[in-house]
């Protein structure tokens, strides 16, 4: 018997493999809709008080520029690349994951923001449509690749960065589940050449796994990451990952396979299957 393929069937097979496996997800999975629900009582409390989620909740998109100008510095072509797609006669199409950031300053003809609750004070605009739903649940991330489709276009950049969104969310197979299947979802729509800027701090070892998994389907890597030095619990140095860049090279796969048929290492796996709440 192929042993990793035992344990990739035991973290992600139809049956989530043995009996403490399948309690470990049923566990993360309630763990992840109570902290919703603690976050949609938390968007309510701060709207009714300052009249917005919270305080970036509708910045423009320039400000991913600097945001990720740190740690990627093709960021800032991210404009001209988004104007020559115009001179080729190519619609634009941008997706704001956690967020609803308008990208027509950037050059976007549309901007698809994706946010847990759709407020009355913030509506959609004639550049701007808002879906509601959260990232962590199949329906609703189906609704915004819905939307998306609906656009009839590819998508030339997605942003993610949920800011403090996604804190307490807590980093296990649940929660890396369900993220790959956004991250493929909206890479299988992205045009050749498009862009994927993540901010994922709060799921460190996840954005790592993916990372180092993405470069193994193609000779040529395609994924780039930002890491950040801490000591963990122990007070022992570490490393994780706290932000990405995904760029759909010409040599880059037009699609990613399912979560249990990514090319894993070893200490990956090792990483996954110790992920527990």
């Amino acid at each position: 018997m192929n042993a990793k393929k035992d344990s990739l069937d035991d973290l992600f097979g139809p049956r989530k493999g043995s009996s403490e496996t399948r309690e470990q997800m049923m566990k993360s999975i309630e763990s992840v809709g109570s902290r919703t629900k603690q976050k949609v009582e938390d968007e309510n409390g701060t709207m009714t008080m300052q009249g917005t989620p919270w305080g970036s909740y509708g910045m423009d998109a320039k400000k991913y520029l600097s945001r990720f100008a740190d740690n990627f510095e093709n960021i800032a072509t991210l404009p001209k690349r988004l104007a020559a797609r115009h001179e080729r006669g190519e619609h634009v199409l941008v997706v704001d994951v956690c967020g609803v950031a308008d990208a027509k300053s950037i050059g976007a003809d549309h901007t698809i923001g994706f946010t847990l609750q759709k407020f009355a004070g913030i509506p959609d605009t004639e550049s701007r449509t808002i879906v509601a739903g959260d990232i962590f649940v199949t329906k609703d991330v189906n609704r915004l690749m819905r939307a998306i489709d609906a656009q009839n276009t590819p998508v030339s950049c997605v942003f993610m960065s949920p800011i403090a969104g996604l804190l307490k969310y807590g980093e296990h197979v649940a929660t890396h589940v369900k993220l790959y299947a956004l991250l493929s979802k909206l890479y299988t729509r992205m045009a050749q050449d498009g862009d994927i800027y993540a901010d994922i701090l709060d799921f460190p070892y996840s954005a790592a796994i993916l990372a180092n998994s993405l470069n193994r389907l193609s000779s040529k890597p395609f994924c780039e990451t930002n890491q950040i030095s801490f000591r963990d619990v122990r007070g022992q140095s570490s490393t994780a990952v706290a932000t990405i860049h995904i760029f759909k090279h010409r040599d880059a796969p037009r699609s990613l396979p399912s979560i249990d048929q990514l090319p894993l290492s070893d200490e990956d796996l090792a990483r996954l299957s110790a992920m527990k709440l």
